[in-house]
């Protein structure tokens, strides 16, 4: 096989182990197939407030013809999504006297394309560049106009994370997606460099502390002691656990740092629909609505008599547990 056509299958089957979406992996493909030697491909993640931009690198040696994955960097838009089936449009430069343009899907992506431009552009979006509804102008590179209802966006500063890859593996893709957001992710292949030893832990990024290199530092919640998502999940009346694939996905979700879908049965014994996620610093699971209202996790506990492990593993810290319910109060 020729090598470079190896090294285009090795880098689609490393995208997909990182979870590129497959409308990226199509494009990918196709560039890489035509020798575009700097390759940029960008995923979208819906978010609780706004939209998650995550655009992966891909570059071709400059020894070989081979390609390779340097990296990926998530950027938080908490500013205005468009909805389903709409895209920006970017004015680019006239060529040989016929009018251009760019769709693009994120709205960052778009925002900085627009920056780019020396001349004459616009910014706008609908379903057609034809019928588009223009929210930002430029003149002479300068920008002019921005529309009212689109400046609070346009102004935002994102917050960004470029994660760095070893050989095309590590943190994946959705896990970038969800800490870039505030969530927990379980990691079992964090490497003690002085050790030289493997080991598990859950993760963030601190928000709290400066940056160093630009990029968020890592916060870690390792040890015999760390927070184990089923034996937290067995407290609670949840009715997908009775089935147990369903239980299985939900844990893996939940360690991948996502928001799953539940039905939570309540003391009255009704069904209610909300979503969970992992607060692992103080080994709780979070419970909200469809609004993204914070839920009593209390009132879903099973009866002590049905659940043994109920007691065995309660902890009597009152602390813990009322900084917990601050914790889940200041996630919303």
């Amino acid at each position: 096989m020729n090598s470079n056509l190896e090294s285009i299958d090795n880098v689609l089957s490393k995208a997909r182990e990182l979870g590129m979406g497959e409308k990226s992996i199509v494009l990918l493909e196709e560039q890489m197939r035509n020798g575009v030697d700097r390759i940029a491909v960008t995923d979208l993640y819906a978010a609780k407030r706004g939209q998650v931009e995550a655009t992966t690198f891909i570059n071709q040696s400059n020894r070989s013809e081979n390609y390779y994955i340097s990296k990926f960097q998530v950027a938080y838009n908490q500013g205005k999504v468009l909805d389903e089936g709409l895209k920006f449009f970017v004015t680019l430069p006239e060529r040989d006297g016929e009018k251009r343009f760019q769709g693009i899907e994120g709205t960052l992506a778009a925002i900085d394309l627009f920056k780019q431009q020396k001349g004459e552009s616009a910014l706008s979006y609908g379903k057609t560049f034809g019928d588009s509804q223009v929210v930002a102008t430029m003149t002479d590179g300068k920008i002019d106009s921005i529309n009212a209802e689109f400046q609070r966006t346009f102004r935002l500063v994102p917050r960004t994370q470029t994660v760095w890859l070893d050989r095309g593996k590590g943190t994946s893709i959705p896990q970038g997606a969800n800490l870039i957001q505030g969530k927990y992710v379980h990691r079992d292949d964090m490497l003690n460099s002085l050790k030289g030893e493997i080991y598990s832990a859950w993760i963030k990024y601190d928000f709290d502390s400066p940056k160093f290199r630009d990029n968020y530092q890592v916060l870690q919640f390792s040890g015999e002691e760390r927070f184990d998502p089923r034996a937290e999940l067995e407290k609670y009346n949840i009715k997908e656990l009775a089935d147990p694939k369903q239980f299985a996905a939900l844990e893996t979700r939940l360690s991948n740092g996502d928001s799953p879908v539940i039905t939570a049965i309540g003391k009255d014994g009704k069904g209610l629909e909300l979503t969970i996620e992992v607060e692992a610093r103080y080994k709780k699971l979070n419970f909200f609505d469809k609004d993204g209202g914070v839920q009593k996790r209390e009132q879903f506990l099973k009866e002590p008599g049905k659940n043994m492990e109920i007691n065995s593993g309660k902890k009597n810290d009152k602390k813990v547990e009322k900084d917990a319910a601050a914790s889940q109060e200041m996630s919303r």
